[in-house]
């Protein structure tokens, strides 16, 4: 005997969260009739096949093999039946299906009323005598029929609540990203599909591609989950649904593996699963597609009403995803901020100490003079006393002044031509006195670079800190070595010490400000600590480069330079590409179409990023401030927004609030780029929490300009 289904429940055609997805249409049910008779039989197949799908079946045990298989709307069981009668079938069918699963309609003898009792106690929804009128029979099998329509499309709707009511539950639960995704994938396999699996688009590059995915069998999903992860890319089939921010839903094999095949031994995997249909959801949240949520399935196929359940879960989903990524940006803001201010603490805690030192001997030695209480010698013993102690304590409020022009960002260069050689050799002399004095030996390697735009007075800064640095943490009898060279289209300056060296966990903050290595003592050899944070800035400001190198705590250190011999503009300005790199971008990355809004201030730099992209053939409307900008927005409706932060009046993060509350249509949910004069990570982060996708940092690099306009419009390039 096959195997019986069980109760509503779980049902074959009860178990589909929005009802069965049939193949035929949708008023002509699935009836069986089981009759021995064949006349009988044959008249109620033409009684009732106007109206619905009929199969006759001979006797009880055809009608259990087949109820193993699958189920009618509707079964028709005669009562006089060989071997197993049809109320004996019926009695069967009742221990595991209720009469809300399997409709039964008896047929009994003509007014044997006691045969009707025992139908109806054994569990058959109604009866029919013989010999019967046809419309009657009719009407009776239709009644059944919808009848189990309307209980499924109840249970279905009741099922997906509940559904939806759990996924809500179980991501409210959690902020973790990886908890969120897979809670949705969870719930969906095996209820409403067979494979589910989450596609990041955002974040780096690390984390794109098949984050999460779940499957009914577990060995199937190990296989899946170690394919390498490959992001969807340019002209995929998946870029339609992210395009157009609408859910997708597929039916058939080979357009099932056309849609969601990322790769050759992707779509050979997906091909062994026998998927027949799929449901593509974008995750969308305040106007940022994030990814997409995909369910396929290898039994019947997707209904409008499984779409809408999906993208309903796919909503959810992304603001809880949404939710998780911005807790997870406010923990390390929090925890940035409290580092931030543990710093500060210790920061001022040391400018007392650093300024009241040289103070107590300038006032201490001065008050010795004015009792002329000492001799001549001590007299001009006291004076060069507090000559030296008043220029260190110039030179810690000069740092201090360099970090507040770096804070509010008025640091600015007086660039001309200069000869590097001059001002190492400079830096040089200034120090030989101190490394004498210390038995350190100076072990300059300098050549000619020729003459390269900077300021003089800036690079000598950042020459002699690195230099002083480097005798002050050396111990008597070290060495230090100096070497400057043209390398290509730089030069570089590289500063090598026999000192104590940079232990490997305070190496990645060695140029961060209001940091010490000592964990906020004083340091043991005086000063602020600014001079290396001071000293990137500068050379950030001239388009190099600064790293350090150690192997750990007394093993030496190695600074090393590179500065351009070519000055990038600056603030607003970048490099101008050459043809060539304009061709390469526009073979690359393909913008024809796209609208790009521009604000910012600058003219240079309006017209540097229109010529850039209007290149690779985007078309760019600009404006020169945040209320020009809304206003150009809201009449335009760019595909992206670009606007510079540091706007006169309102700035690019005022801009990005005011766009942001917008309805939809109005372009609120516009992606947008953000222009920032720094490269660090709480500009990145701040850009990302005011409301934009990315940012840009200054100096703009035309490459770096146009693949981060192609990722936010969906124009991958090309690899």
């Amino acid at each position: 005997m096959g195997k019986v289904r069980g109760n509503a429940a779980d049902a074959a055609d009860g178990d589909r969260l929005s009802g069965p997805a049939i193949d035929v249409e949708p008023e002509r049910g699935r009836v069986w009739v089981v009759e021995d008779s064949p006349t009988q039989a044959e008249l109620a197949r033409r009684v009732l096949s106007p109206l619905h799908h009929v199969e006759l079946l001979p006797d009880a045990a055809a009608a259990l093999v087949r109820v193993g298989d699958t189920l009618p709307d509707v079964l028709v069981l005669d009562w006089h039946l060989p071997g197993m009668s049809g109320l004996e079938l019926c009695r069967t069918l009742r221990q595991t299906l209720d009469e809300a699963t399997l409709p039964i309609l008896m047929m009994t003898g003509h007014a044997r009323e006691h045969e009707v009792v025992e139908a109806l106690e054994a569990g058959a929804n109604d009866y029919v005598t013989k010999p019967y009128h046809p419309p009657e029979l009719r009407a009776r099998v239709g009644t059944l029929a919808r009848l189990k329509r309307l209980y499924q499309r109840a249970w279905a709707d009741q099922r997906r609540q509940r559904l939806l009511a759990e996924a809500g539950a179980r991501m409210s639960a959690s902020l973790d990203l990886g908890e969120t995704l897979a809670s949705v994938l969870r719930l969906a396999v095996p209820e409403l599909a067979t494979l589910a699996a989450v596609e990041l688009l955002e974040g780096p590059a690390e984390e794109r591609g098949a984050l999460l995915l779940a499957h009914s069998e577990p060995e199937v999903e190990a296989r899946l989950r170690a394919l390498p992860r490959s992001p969807v890319f340019k002209d995929h089939p998946l870029r339609t649904a992210l395009r157009s921010e609408h859910p997708l839903l597929v039916h058939g094999p080979d357009e099932v593996l056309e849609r969601l095949s990322l790769s050759p031994a992707h779509r050979q995997e997906l091909a062994l699963l026998g998927l027949r249909s799929a449901m593509i959801v974008p995750l969308s949240a305040r106007g940022q597609v994030l990814g997409l949520l995909y369910f396929a399935s290898s039994d019947q196929g997707y209904t409008a009403e499984d779409l809408q359940l999906a993208e309903e879960l796919g909503r959810r989903a992304a603001l809880s995803f949404d939710n998780a990524r911005f807790f997870e940006t406010a923990q390390r803001e929090r925890a940035r901020a409290e580092d931030a201010n543990r710093a500060k603490d210790e920061f001022l805690a040391m400018v007392s100490h650093e300024l009241r030192t040289p103070l107590n001997a300038i006032l201490g030695w001065i008050r010795m003079l004015q009792l002329g209480a000492l001799s001549s010698d001590k007299r001009a013993r006291a004076l060069d006393i507090v000559e030296r102690n008043a220029h260190n304590q110039l030179a810690l409020i000069e740092d201090l002044l360099d970090v507040s022009r770096i804070i509010s960002g008025k640091l600015r260069l007086g660039v001309q031509e200069v000869d590097p050689v001059k001002i190492v050799e400079s830096a040089l002399d200034a120090v030989r006195p101190a490394a004498d004095a210390k038995d350190i030996r100076l072990k300059p390697a300098i050549t000619p670079t020729g003459l390269i735009p900077a300021d003089p007075d800036r690079l000598l800064q950042v020459a002699s800190n690195l230099l002083t640095n480097a005798v002050k943490f050396t111990p008597r009898g070290g060495r230090v070595e100096v070497s400057l060279a043209r390398i290509a289209d730089s030069v570089e300056l590289a500063v090598v010490d026999t000192g104590r060296g940079i232990s490997p966990d305070f190496l990645p903050h060695v140029f961060e400000r209001f940091r010490q290595a000592e964990g906020g003592q004083v340091p043991p050899q005086g000063g602020l600590g600014l001079g290396l944070a001071i000293v990137r800035h500068i050379i950030e400001l001239h388009g190099g480069t600064i790293e350090a190198f150690s192997e750990g705590e007394g093993k030496g250190a190695r600074f090393t330079v590179r500065l351009p011999v070519a000055l990038p503009k600056t603030e607003g300005e970048g490099r101008k590409p050459s043809p060539g790199a304009l061709e390469e971008l526009r073979l690359r990355c393909d913008l024809q179409g796209v609208h790009v809004l521009v604000v910012d201030d600058a003219q240079d730099a309006r017209d540097l990023i229109a010529s850039i992209l209007e290149a690779c053939g985007a078309r760019v409307t600009t404006a020169s401030s945040a209320p020009e900008g809304l206003e150009a927005l809201k009449a335009g409706r760019p595909d992206l927004l670009i606007s510079d932060i540091g706007m006169p009046g309102q700035s690019g993060y005022d801009l990005i609030s005011r766009v942001r509350t917008l309805p939809a249509g109005e372009g609120g949910r516009t992606p947008a780029v953000a222009l920032t004069g720094h490269a660090h990570m709480e500009d990145r982060t701040r850009a990302l929490v005011a409301g934009f996708q990315t940012h840009v940092p200054k100096p703009i690099d035309p490459t770096e300009l146009v693949l981060v306009v192609a990722t936010a419009v969906g124009r991958m390039p090309s690899p």
